[in-house]
């Protein structure tokens, strides 16, 4: 059975870059990916929550979990983010898919 899993995190100043951070490491350690993978996933989340708050003014992050619980071949998305100021939107997959 599929599922999602999503979760939406303001980011208006850096103490809410820094849970975010806390916050994808936490799924990362609950999906069971490798440390080296969770260090990826964490850099990508907080250089993402940076620049939104940097260049975008703030914003929102939401990491959301796609697919079968426990599989890791199935399509991903984890990072995203939205700037209340100018263009853009990331989207980061997670590692080795």
């Amino acid at each position: 059975m599929s599922e999602t899993r999503r979760e939406t995190l303001p980011l208006k100043n850096s103490n809410d870059v820094v849970l975010a951070r806390q916050k994808v490491r936490q799924w990362a350690t609950e999906l069971r990916f490798t440390l080296v993978d969770q260090t990826k996933l964490v850099t990508a989340a907080s250089e993402l929550a940076r620049n939104t708050l940097d260049h975008g003014k703030g914003g929102t992050m939401t990491i959301e979990q796609t697919g079968h619980p426990g599989c890791r071949n199935g399509p991903q998305r984890w990072i995203h983010h939205r700037q209340r100021h100018g263009a853009g939107a990331g989207w980061q997959q997670a590692p080795g898919e």
